[in-house]
């Protein structure tokens, strides 16, 4: 599994959001009062990174080798663990700035990442191989967007900062999140591993791959 991450999650793209992570929370930490739609900012920025890790580019190749979308799933999720870590040492570093709600913004970057995962490995285990990229491009900027503007904060609290706004809204918000989207995500899985062997990945059927590719095994057999 670590081989396969090491060659499959696109390790420099991870690092390099690690590093715009923590510069970001460093630059919150300053001026919380006017820097706080960074905060959001980072927020999606993780969410888009953890999308893109889930890509499978050669889908058409891998899908009919004997590895499920689950075992592959959690391959490449090694390249979140960076990412997590990340966000939960910037909190915590600079906590002592932030509005007394740690365990929020802790549940914020982790309960992205996990949508992100989720919406993605759906797509995944419904023939699309890399939905990651397309997701990124929508999510990064949606949630910056609404982390700079923060449309009817009493209704939509997504990020709140002041102490007057509805922290417990926010709450309920990203806990729904994060539960729905662990449901999507087993839903997920338990399709692609019943499934995989007759899905058609980016339009190429699995038994059109190579025999190249296909495994020692199989190829003695069929001699």
């Amino acid at each position: 599994m670590i081989d396969y991450a090491a060659r499959a999650v696109p390790w420099r793209l991870v690092l390099a959001g690690c590093l715009v992570t923590t510069a970001l929370m460093a630059i919150v930490a300053v001026s919380p009062d006017t820097m706080w739609p960074l905060q959001g900012t980072a927020i999606g920025l993780l969410a888009g990174l953890a999308a893109w890790s889930m890509d499978e580019t050669a889908a058409a190749l891998v899908d009919a080798l004997p590895r499920p979308l689950a075992w592959r799933t959690a391959a490449r999720a090694l390249g979140i663990v960076p990412l997590a870590l990340t966000w939960c040492a910037s909190v915590l570093t600079v906590a002592g700035r932030l509005p007394p709600h740690t365990s929020l913004f802790l549940l914020q970057g982790t309960g992205a990442m996990l949508f992100a995962v989720a919406c993605v490995t759906w797509r995944r285990a419904h023939g699309n191989a890399v939905p990651g990229t397309a997701f990124a491009s929508c999510v990064v900027p949606l949630v910056a967007l609404l982390a700079i503007t923060r449309p009817l904060p009493q209704h939509l609290a997504l990020f709140p900062i002041w102490s007057d706004e509805s922290w417990h809204l926010c709450l309920v918000i990203w806990s729904t999140l994060a539960g729905g989207s662990a449901a999507l995500l087993t839903a997920a899985l338990s399709r692609g591993s019943s499934g995989m062997r007759s899905d058609v990945s980016n339009g190429v059927p699995a038994r059109a791959v190579p025999a190249a590719v296909r495994s020692p095994k199989v190829r003695r057999h069929r001699h």
